[in-house]
């Protein structure tokens, strides 16, 4: 094994099966630093004269998109790299490259997939272009591929929606080309490569096919841009994911990845754009809160028998594997986490607080507060309100199984202020918050909240409004919409 670059190794096996590995954790995120091990990756399978090429990654996931860190809303830096030029010239190499995917093979991660020859994936594998959810797209061809496999209806519909597939489904579409055991992925796709050698099969180039015009329904185009414009106004990335697939019917794929790259240049730049990530971004902040990642796998809750099963926070418990108890005497709307940890046993005591309830109970002593929009709102959030007196641990802990049961747990910081309550006072919602004066008037109050909840942060508060009141999340919440330029 051969180190190409700190997050990336090349081997040559018997056979002349080449391998390139890519270790870049926690999910292989596409960096110029992965990008330049690919390509160190590939022109070395041909010095050394391999038969093929496997792509694979380590850890949990296959390049799982690209590391928005360094990217950020910069093109330059993706154009500098000219990844989609790369990614020709994978596709054009003379020798079989398979993609060995597993994880979740999102984005940038999907597009590498798609310029391989062939795609081998373990059983249970997610893919998805989610980058209309950031207010953007796939810019290195992933687009025009998509639709030449699939078919123009599939492409749409997975694009528009950032819809997540498995590749059991992927393989049904001719997205992927066989599924294995997860354990055997590796193994799996050297026996494929292997077979392609052997059969002396002609490499299939995605690239160099056209799109099945039978997978293109008359009026298709038409009918889904008035749908998205009336469902989510003025939203570009949806408006031009349809015009890239319509596109990709009669443009070959340099012109189709020229056109992609244009739109990707312009969304980069734009407040939809900036306003979907900084949601992205502040959904994140409470998980970075230090503490046991399995912190489900040891817990137990009881809770008031006045609690049943369906309430939010009871039904996440369950749904991230902690033994709920029902205990008759147990305060009403009250919670007990017991976790048993390498340091010892801890409790942390929750009172859950719904839209009409007193936030002010956590004062009483050393309780976390959860405040829950109305069950009517249709929301996973969920505001974590923390007593001086609660340790941090537990906090930590309360977040961690939160996310684990599938809600958006909200860190606003000390004292009984909930900015949900605030939130929801102003009994306005959709985009008829964002009209004036409705928008003035939440944008004072945010500015009101900021000044009452010391270290409560602009875009954290922007996250919860725009979660409880159903705001497009593309606008962005009350202070984004209120700044300069948006």
């Amino acid at each position: 094994m051969t180190a190409l670059n700190a997050v990336t190794e090349y081997v040559c096996r018997d056979g002349g099966i080449a391998v390139v590995t890519i270790d870049n954790p926690p999910v292989n995120a596409m960096s110029s630093t992965v990008w330049h091990g690919i390509e160190a990756g590939y022109k070395q399978a041909l010095s050394d004269g391999a038969k093929a090429l496997i792509l694979a990654c380590a850890g949990k996931t296959f390049i799982s998109g690209a590391d928005l860190r360094e990217f950020g809303l910069m093109p330059e830096k993706v154009l500098a790299l000219d990844i989609a030029g790369g990614l020709c010239a994978i596709e054009d190499l003379p020798i079989p490259v398979i993609a060995a995917i597993h994880g979740t093979t999102f984005g940038g991660g999907l597009e590498l997939a798609l310029a391989c020859h062939y795609r081998v994936a373990a059983a249970g594998t997610l893919l998805a272009f989610t980058e209309v959810s950031l207010g953007l797209l796939p810019g290195v061809g992933g687009s025009q591929r998509l639709a030449r496999l699939a078919g123009a209806a599939i492409a749409l519909d997975l694009l528009v929606h950032a819809r997540r597939i498995t590749a059991e489904q992927a393989l049904a579409w001719s997205i992927v080309d066989q599924c294995v055991p997860p354990d055997r992925l590796l193994e799996g796709a050297i026996v494929f490569a292997q077979q392609q050698c052997a059969e002396q099969r002609a490499i299939r180039r995605v690239g160099h096919t056209a799109v099945d015009p039978a997978s293109c329904a008359a009026g298709m185009f038409e009918a889904a841009r008035r749908d998205f414009e009336a469902r989510m106004p003025g939203f570009l990335a949806v408006q031009r994911a349809i015009d890239l697939v319509e596109a990709s019917m009669h443009l070959p794929l340099c012109e189709g990845i020229k056109r992609e790259a244009s739109y990707v240049a312009v969304l980069m730049r734009s407040p939809q754009a900036a306003a979907l990530q900084q949601h992205f971004f502040s959904e994140r902040k409470a998980a970075k809160l230090p503490g046991p990642a399995d912190a489900a796998t040891a817990m137990s809750c009881t809770v008031g028998r006045d609690m049943g099963g369906d309430h939010p926070v009871v039904a996440a418990m369950a749904r991230a594997g902690v033994p709920v108890v029902a205990e008759r005497g147990a305060g009403a709307g009250e919670i007990r986490l017991d976790y048993k940890g390498i340091d010892g046993p801890t409790q942390a005591r929750l009172v859950t607080v719904d839209s009409s309830g007193a936030a002010g109970a956590i004062e009483a002593g050393d309780v976390i507060g959860l405040a829950l929009p109305p069950a009517t709102a249709d929301s996973q959030v969920v505001e974590v309100l923390r007593s001086d007196a609660a340790p941090q641990e537990w906090l930590a802990l309360v977040v961690r199984v939160l996310r684990q049961g599938g809600m958006k747990p909200v860190l606003t910081g000390l004292g009984a202020v909930s900015v949900l309550r605030r939130l929801l006072d102003e009994g306005v919602a959709g985009r008829a918050a964002l009209e004036p004066p409705s928008a003035l008037r939440l944008q004072a109050v945010c500015r009101d909240l900021l000044v009452a909840k010391p270290g409560l942060e602009a875009d954290v508060l922007d996250f919860l409004a725009v979660e409880a009141l159903n705001l497009p999340r593309y606008l962005g919440g009350p202070l984004f919409a209120a700044r300069p330029g948006v």
